[in-house]
C-alpha cells in the first residue's frame, strides 16, 4: 500500500442494492467495488498526520457503469483528489468541477459540509486512491470524513405513480425515465403496460413529454418528464411494466422496469369526516366523531373506528342496510373527556373501516383509511379524498423491481 496510511482509523460500512463485500478491517482498510453497489466509509485523518490515501479497487469489467463518489464532513480544510491506476489525477476538489455544499446549521459542531463529483464513465480496472490532504498543516486535531463511493449502472430507469393507491375509474399520472450515465433519453411514445396480479395484460399506455389537461394547460413539470395518464377499470394490484433496449461492451441489452399500485373498490367511498367537541356536565367535553358514506351499489354496511384512549385501543362500530346511490352519516360519541386528556393528546383516531357484510354472514374490508388525529377541544372537517391516503388491507403491493439483463 502507498505512504501515507500510517494511522489510518477506518470503520466500513455497506448501503447495498444488489450485495456488498464483506468490510475490511483496520488500519489497512480498503473498498472493493461492485457494480449497483454504493459503499460508505467513515475515515479519520489523525492529528500528526498530514495527508491520507485511501485505496478503492475496481473491478475489471464494469459493463461500462459510471463511478460516483462524494465526502461528507463537519470540517472544510482539506483537500480531495482521485487517481485512476495510471496515477492519473481525475477529479479533484480545487479543479472547479463537481460541487461544494457549505453547511451553515447552528450550532458550529452540528454542520456537515458536502463535495460531490462528476460521475466517471466506465472507470478502469484496477486499484484507484482517493488522497486527502489537510490545507492546516498546523492543525494538532483529527479530521473526521465520510466517503459515499459505487458503481452506478450505464442504464437507469423507473416508472412511478402520482399515487399508489386509489379507487376504480379515479384517474392518476404515471412517470416514466430513462437515463444513460445520468443524462436523460427522450423516450417519447414509449409503451408501459399494465397487468393484474395473475399477469393478464389489462391496459396499455403510451408516455408523452407534451401531456396537457382538458383547459390545455400542460402538466409536464420539466422537459425531461414522460407522462401517461391512467383510469383503471377494475380493482386489485395493477402493475406497470416498460422494457428499453440498449448495449452494453457491444453487445444487445435489456433494462425492465416495473412498480405496483393498488386499485381500490369503489363500491364504498368516505366522503367526509368531522370531530365535533361539545361541553357537558362536571367540566368535562363529549366528542362526535361523524363519518359520511357513500354506497354505489346496495350493501349491508359496517363502518367502524379505531382510536386509543390513553394507551387502550378501542374499536367501535355502526351498521346500515344502504341503498344504491345512498348517502349516509355515522356518528362515533367519545364522552366525558377530561382537560387532563386534551391536554396530554391522549385520544388518538386511528384508522376507519368499511366493511361490506354480506348475505352469508362474510365480512369484506372495502376500505381501509388511517386517520392518525389527536382530539382537541377545535371542531375539525376532514376531506379524506386526498392523495394517497386509502390504504386497501390484503392487497398489499410488493416493492417496485429493477432488473437488467
Amino acid at each position: 500500500m502507498r505512504n501515507g496510511v500510517q494511522g489510518l482509523l477506518v470503520v466500513i460500512f455497506c448501503l447495498m442494492v444488489l450485495g456488498c463485500n464483506e468490510a475490511p478491517s483496520a488500519p489497512n482498510a480498503s473498498l472493493n467495488l461492485q457494480i449497483n453497489t454504493h459503499k460508505v466509509a467513515a475515515i479519520r485523518i489523525p492529528a500528526d498526520t498530514e495527508s491520507l490515501i485511501f485505496p478503492i479497487f475496481v473491478p475489471v469489467n464494469t459493463d461500462e457503469s459510471g463511478m460516483t463518489f462524494s465526502v461528507k464532513s463537519t470540517h472544510s480544510d482539506f483537500h480531495i483528489e482521485l487517481f485512476d491506476p495510471d496515477n492519473k489525477r481525475v477529479a479533484s476538489s480545487s479543479s472547479g468541477k463537481g460541487y461544494f455544499i457549505p453547511s451553515r446549521t447552528f450550532p458550529p459542531e452540528a454542520r456537515v459540509n458536502q463535495w460531490g463529483f462528476p460521475r466517471i464513465v466506465d472507470p478502469k480496472p484496477g486499484e484507484w486512491t482517493v488522497k486527502f490532504l489537510k490545507t492546516d498543516r498546523d492543525s494538532k486535531k483529527n479530521v473526521d470524513l465520510q466517503l459515499s463511493i459505487g458503481l452506478i449502472p450505464k442504464y437507469s430507469a423507473w416508472i412511478n405513480a402520482y399515487e399508489t393507491r386509489i379507487q376504480v375509474g379515479q384517474p392518476t399520472i404515471i412517470q416514466m425515465s430513462l437515463s444513460t450515465h445520468g443524462v436523460e433519453n427522450s423516450i417519447e411514445g414509449h409503451t408501459i403496460e399494465v397487468f393484474n396480479k395473475t399477469n393478464e395484460k389489462i391496459d396499455s399506455l403510451t408516455v408523452s413529454n407534451n401531456m396537457v389537461r382538458p383547459d390545455g394547460v400542460r402538466i409536464n413539470v420539466t422537459d425531461q418528464s414522460y407522462l401517461a395518464q391512467y383510469i383503471p377499470k377494475k380493482s386489485g394490484i395493477h402493475t406497470f411494466k416498460a422494457e428499453f433496449t440498449g448495449e452494453i461492451n457491444g453487445k444487445p441489452s435489456t433494462k425492465k422496469i416495473e412498480h405496483v399500485i393498488s386499485v381500490v373498490d369503489s363500491k364504498l367511498s368516505i366522503t367526509g369526516f368531522s370531530m365535533t367537541p361539545v361541553d357537558s356536565s362536571m367540566g368535562m367535553t363529549n366528542v362526535d366523531i361523524s363519518v359520511s358514506v357513500l354506497a354505489q351499489t346496495a350493501t349491508f354496511l359496517v363502518v367502524r373506528v379505531t382510536y386509543s384512549r390513553n394507551g387502550e385501543t378501542i374499536d367501535t362500530s355502526r351498521n346500515k342496510e344502504m341503498r344504491a346511490g345512498e348517502r349516509a352519516n355515522f356518528s362515533f360519541p367519545i364522552t366525558d373527556i377530561t382537560q387532563q386528556e386534551f391536554d396530554a393528546r391522549s385520544i388518538l383516531i386511528e384508522r376507519i373501516e368499511l366493511v361490506d357484510f354480506d348475505v352469508e354472514s362474510s365480512a369484506k374490508i372495502m376500505l381501509s383509511m388511517p386517520i392518525n388525529k389527536t382530539v382537541t377541544r377545535n371542531a375539525e372537517d376532514i376531506k379524506p379524498e386526498g392523495k394517497g391516503e386509502f390504504d386497501t388491507l390484503g392487497s398489499t403491493a410488493p416493492d417496485n423491481r429493477d432488473e437488467l439483463h
